[in-house]
């Protein structure tokens, strides 16, 4: 879960971003130092599906202890979201 400083960080990213921005490769070092190239629509893509797999991984862990896992749906995430801020999922 992000932190409401890191959404306000990404929520502006996202909003400063134009058309042309996204499609413009990023240059960076893979953790082991491996130069790469990527543009930056599939860095936001990357930092969503990454995501996706942990929430999976951990949900799978909690199924074999067993323990009753919360939803891993995001549509189902997101509507709890809305609805812990007071809002109508």
């Amino acid at each position: 879960m992000y932190s409401a400083r890191e959404m306000r960080a990404y929520k502006a990213w996202a909003n400063d971003l134009t058309p042309d921005a996204v499609g413009e490769p990023v240059c960076f070092s893979f953790i082991g130092g491996r130069p790469g190239r990527i543009t930056r629509w599939v860095i936001a893509l990357h930092k969503v599906n990454h995501a996706t797999d942990h929430r999976g991984y951990v949900d799978d862990m909690l199924y074999h202890v067993p323990a009753v896992a919360p939803a891993t749906d995001f549509t189902v995430f997101l509507g709890d979201q809305r609805l812990s801020e007071g809002a109508d999922p």
